[in-house]
C-alpha cells in the first residue's frame, strides 16, 4: 500500500490534509488568544494605552486609504488592516470601557 493510500480515510477523503488544516487552525487560535492576553496586559497601564492609541492613529483606521497611487493605497490598506485587527479586539464587550478610557485620555 502506498503512503498516499494510507492518508485516505474510510470514505476516501484525504485525512492528512484535514489534519494539517486542523493543526493550522489550532495554531492560529492559540496565537490569537495569546495576542488578546498580551493586549490586556498593555491596556492595564496609562503608558500602554497611550502607545496603543498612537499606533491606531498611525494605522489610519478611520482615514480614507485611497490616494490615486496604487502602491501608496496598497500600503495604507495594509496598515489599516493591522489597525482594524487591533481595533476589533478593543471592541469586544470586556474591553469597550478601556477603549472609551483611551479616547478620553487621548483628548487631554
Amino acid at each position: 500500500m502506498s503512503d498516499q493510500a494510507s492518508d485516505r480515510g474510510d470514505d476516501g477523503r484525504d485525512t492528512s490534509r484535514a489534519s494539517s488544516v486542523r493543526k493550522k487552525t489550532r495554531g492560529v487560535r492559540v496565537r490569537e488568544e495569546q495576542f488578546a492576553r498580551d493586549l490586556d496586559v498593555v491596556l492595564t497601564s496609562t503608558e500602554g494605552r497611550r502607545m496603543l492609541w498612537c499606533l491606531l492613529e498611525d494605522a489610519g483606521i478611520f482615514a480614507d486609504p485611497f490616494t490615486g497611487d496604487a502602491a501608496t493605497t496598497a500600503y495604507r490598506c495594509g496598515r489599516q488592516a493591522w489597525g482594524r485587527k487591533v481595533f476589533t479586539y478593543l471592541m469586544t464587550p470586556s474591553r469597550q470601557k478601556i477603549y472609551a478610557e483611551m479616547v478620553e485620555e487621548s483628548s487631554k
